[in-house]
């Protein structure tokens, strides 16, 4: 890993039921030693044979260890109780930051 880079990290989004959606909140720190470039943030749900966009919002730029907690707003409809897959990333148009895939049931 290189010393003088910023690295973005995002925690494992929190889902919020609203009355016509979701509200997910999202923290994403800046873990390098130097400042980051503004990116986007990506939440995607794998949906059987399909994948939907759950939310994207743009993610500033941060300074080193610098923290922001972002929200995106969804009305992508879950099934109660269903397990589904998500996978976040963090990128630029060109690039992939950071990605990861974790399971949570609605």
């Amino acid at each position: 890993i290189p010393r003088f880079e910023a690295m973005l990290s995002a925690r494992a989004p929190v889902f919020t039921r609203r009355t016509n959606g979701w509200d997910i909140f999202v923290e994403v720190q800046n873990f390098g030693q130097v400042g980051s470039s503004a990116a986007n943030l990506t939440l995607v749900v794998q949906n059987d044979e399909k994948t939907e966009t759950v939310g994207k919002i743009a993610i500033p730029a941060l300074k080193p260890y610098e923290k922001i907690r972002l929200l995106m707003s969804s009305k992508t409809v879950f099934e109660k109780g269903k397990e589904y897959t998500f996978r976040l990333t963090i990128g630029t148009e060109t690039k992939t930051l950071s990605e990861y895939t974790f399971k949570d049931a609605r």
